[in-house]
Protein backbone atom coordinates (compact mmCIF):
# COMPACT_ATOMS: atom_id res chain seq x y z
CA UNK A 1 0.00 0.00 0.00
CA UNK A 2 1.43 2.99 -0.91
CA UNK A 3 1.82 6.16 1.28
CA UNK A 4 -0.48 8.07 1.64
CA UNK A 5 -0.01 12.37 1.68
CA UNK A 6 -1.73 15.04 3.37
CA UNK A 7 -1.81 18.65 2.46
CA UNK A 8 -0.59 20.60 5.69
CA UNK A 9 -2.64 23.86 5.65
CA UNK A 10 -2.62 27.75 7.42
CA UNK A 11 -5.57 28.85 9.39
CA UNK A 12 -6.93 30.13 6.04
CA UNK A 13 -6.92 27.01 4.68
CA UNK A 14 -4.49 27.14 2.26
CA UNK A 15 -2.34 24.72 1.70
CA UNK A 16 1.23 25.26 2.98
CA UNK A 17 3.02 22.29 2.74
CA UNK A 18 2.71 18.13 2.49
CA UNK A 19 3.67 15.56 4.19
CA UNK A 20 2.48 11.35 4.98
CA UNK A 21 -0.89 11.01 7.42
CA UNK A 22 2.19 9.97 9.97
CA UNK A 23 3.70 12.73 10.35
CA UNK A 24 0.58 14.68 10.44
CA UNK A 25 -0.84 12.34 13.44
CA UNK A 26 2.67 12.57 14.99
CA UNK A 27 3.14 16.12 15.10
CA UNK A 28 -0.66 17.59 15.22
CA UNK A 29 -0.14 19.37 12.12
CA UNK A 30 -3.21 21.05 10.38
CA UNK A 31 -4.79 19.25 7.88
CA UNK A 32 -8.44 18.70 6.14
CA UNK A 33 -11.37 16.81 6.85
CA UNK A 34 -14.68 16.61 5.23
CA UNK A 35 -17.72 15.32 7.61
CA UNK A 36 -20.78 14.25 6.55
CA UNK A 37 -24.21 14.53 8.55
CA UNK A 38 -26.28 11.50 7.44
CA UNK A 39 -29.63 11.96 8.33
CA UNK A 40 -32.83 9.06 7.66
CA UNK A 41 -36.53 9.84 6.44
CA UNK A 42 -37.25 9.52 10.52
CA UNK A 43 -35.02 12.37 11.20
CA UNK A 44 -32.10 9.83 13.19
CA UNK A 45 -28.69 10.56 12.97
CA UNK A 46 -25.93 8.09 11.73
CA UNK A 47 -23.23 7.70 14.00
CA UNK A 48 -20.75 5.21 14.15
CA UNK A 49 -18.11 3.91 17.20
CA UNK A 50 -14.86 4.08 15.18
CA UNK A 51 -12.75 0.94 15.16
CA UNK A 52 -10.47 0.11 18.20
CA UNK A 53 -7.37 0.11 16.03
CA UNK A 54 -8.00 3.58 14.75
CA UNK A 55 -4.74 6.07 15.54
CA UNK A 56 -7.26 8.92 16.58
CA UNK A 57 -10.09 8.36 19.37
CA UNK A 58 -9.98 4.57 19.11
CA UNK A 59 -13.37 3.29 20.06
CA UNK A 60 -15.24 6.49 20.74
CA UNK A 61 -18.65 7.38 18.59
CA UNK A 62 -18.51 9.76 15.98
CA UNK A 63 -21.10 11.94 13.75
CA UNK A 64 -21.70 10.62 10.14
CA UNK A 65 -18.38 9.91 8.01
CA UNK A 66 -15.64 11.65 8.67
CA UNK A 67 -13.01 11.04 5.74
CA UNK A 68 -9.18 12.65 5.81
CA UNK A 69 -8.66 15.02 2.65
CA UNK A 70 -5.57 13.52 0.64
CA UNK A 71 -2.95 16.06 -0.37
CA UNK A 72 -4.18 17.82 -3.78
CA UNK A 73 -8.20 16.45 -2.90
CA UNK A 74 -10.65 18.58 -2.63
CA UNK A 75 -13.04 17.98 0.33
CA UNK A 76 -16.22 16.91 -1.55
CA UNK A 77 -14.12 13.79 -3.26
CA UNK A 78 -12.70 13.09 0.02
CA UNK A 79 -16.55 13.15 1.51
CA UNK A 80 -17.71 10.70 -1.75
CA UNK A 81 -14.54 8.40 -0.93
CA UNK A 82 -15.39 8.04 2.32
CA UNK A 83 -19.10 7.35 1.66
CA UNK A 84 -17.94 4.68 -0.31
CA UNK A 85 -15.42 3.30 1.25
CA UNK A 86 -16.84 3.38 4.45
CA UNK A 87 -20.47 2.62 4.13
CA UNK A 88 -20.89 1.01 0.37
CA UNK A 89 -23.28 4.75 -0.59
CA UNK A 90 -22.34 6.16 -3.93
CA UNK A 91 -23.06 9.54 -3.97
CA UNK A 92 -21.24 11.62 -6.50
CA UNK A 93 -19.04 14.81 -5.36
CA UNK A 94 -21.26 17.34 -7.29
CA UNK A 95 -23.89 16.13 -4.96
CA UNK A 96 -22.13 17.33 -1.62
CA UNK A 97 -20.98 20.10 -3.22
CA UNK A 98 -25.30 21.32 -3.05
CA UNK A 99 -25.08 19.75 0.25
CA UNK A 100 -22.51 22.20 2.46
CA UNK A 101 -23.23 23.10 5.59
CA UNK A 102 -20.71 24.97 7.10
CA UNK A 103 -17.15 25.20 8.28
CA UNK A 104 -15.59 24.45 11.46
CA UNK A 105 -12.23 23.94 12.86
CA UNK A 106 -11.17 22.00 15.90
CA UNK A 107 -7.90 22.60 17.96
CA UNK A 108 -6.21 20.49 20.80
CA UNK A 109 -2.79 19.56 21.39
CA UNK A 110 -3.27 16.11 19.59
CA UNK A 111 -5.52 16.98 16.50
CA UNK A 112 -5.71 20.26 14.31
CA UNK A 113 -8.76 19.69 11.81
CA UNK A 114 -10.20 22.14 9.07
CA UNK A 115 -14.09 20.69 8.51
CA UNK A 116 -15.55 21.36 6.01
CA UNK A 117 -19.29 19.95 6.72
CA UNK A 118 -21.89 18.40 4.46
CA UNK A 119 -25.48 17.14 4.71
CA UNK A 120 -26.42 13.47 3.29
CA UNK A 121 -30.35 12.33 2.87
CA UNK A 122 -30.27 8.63 3.47
CA UNK A 123 -33.74 6.54 2.71
CA UNK A 124 -32.48 2.93 2.07
CA UNK A 125 -35.92 2.17 0.44
CA UNK A 126 -36.34 5.49 -2.04
CA UNK A 127 -32.05 4.90 -2.37
CA UNK A 128 -32.32 1.35 -2.72
CA UNK A 129 -29.30 1.08 -1.14
CA UNK A 130 -28.21 -0.45 2.02
CA UNK A 131 -24.94 0.62 4.63
CA UNK A 132 -22.02 -1.60 4.23
CA UNK A 133 -19.68 -1.33 6.75
CA UNK A 134 -16.00 -1.42 6.60
CA UNK A 135 -14.34 -3.09 9.85
CA UNK A 136 -11.38 -1.97 9.61
CA UNK A 137 -13.20 1.49 10.43
CA UNK A 138 -16.21 0.71 12.22
CA UNK A 139 -16.59 -1.21 14.80
CA UNK A 140 -20.41 -0.72 15.09
CA UNK A 141 -23.31 1.75 13.59
CA UNK A 142 -26.69 3.04 13.84
CA UNK A 143 -29.25 5.67 13.71
CA UNK A 144 -30.42 7.98 16.66
CA UNK A 145 -31.96 11.34 17.56
CA UNK A 146 -30.96 13.71 18.64
CA UNK A 147 -31.08 13.25 22.39
CA UNK A 148 -29.70 9.99 22.42
CA UNK A 149 -26.36 11.67 20.68
CA UNK A 150 -26.36 14.49 23.47
CA UNK A 151 -26.31 11.77 26.13
CA UNK A 152 -23.26 10.08 24.07
CA UNK A 153 -21.20 13.29 23.96
CA UNK A 154 -22.15 14.43 27.78
CA UNK A 155 -20.59 10.39 28.69
CA UNK A 156 -17.43 11.81 27.32
CA UNK A 157 -17.29 8.76 24.53
CA UNK A 158 -17.99 10.86 21.44
CA UNK A 159 -15.37 12.31 19.27
CA UNK A 160 -14.65 15.67 20.28
CA UNK A 161 -14.75 17.54 16.64
CA UNK A 162 -18.25 15.40 16.38
CA UNK A 163 -19.79 17.11 19.11
CA UNK A 164 -18.26 20.59 17.96
CA UNK A 165 -20.08 20.03 14.46
CA UNK A 166 -23.23 18.48 15.92
CA UNK A 167 -24.09 21.39 18.45
CA UNK A 168 -23.23 23.58 15.48
CA UNK A 169 -25.40 21.70 13.25
CA UNK A 170 -28.45 21.77 15.91
CA UNK A 171 -28.47 25.23 16.25
CA UNK A 172 -28.27 26.25 12.85
CA UNK A 173 -31.67 23.92 11.94
CA UNK A 174 -33.17 25.60 14.79
CA UNK A 175 -32.51 29.29 13.53
CA UNK A 176 -34.13 27.85 9.58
Amino acid sequence: MAEEFLDIVDEEDKPVGKTTRNDVRKNALLHRVSLIVIVNENGEFFVQKRSTKKDIFPGYWGLGVAETVESGERYEEAGSRGLKEELGISVLRMDLIHSFQFRLNYRSPNHNVNYKVYKVFFNKVLDNQRLVLQEDEIDSAEFIGKEDIKKLITSGDFHPGSSMIFEKYIKMKELE
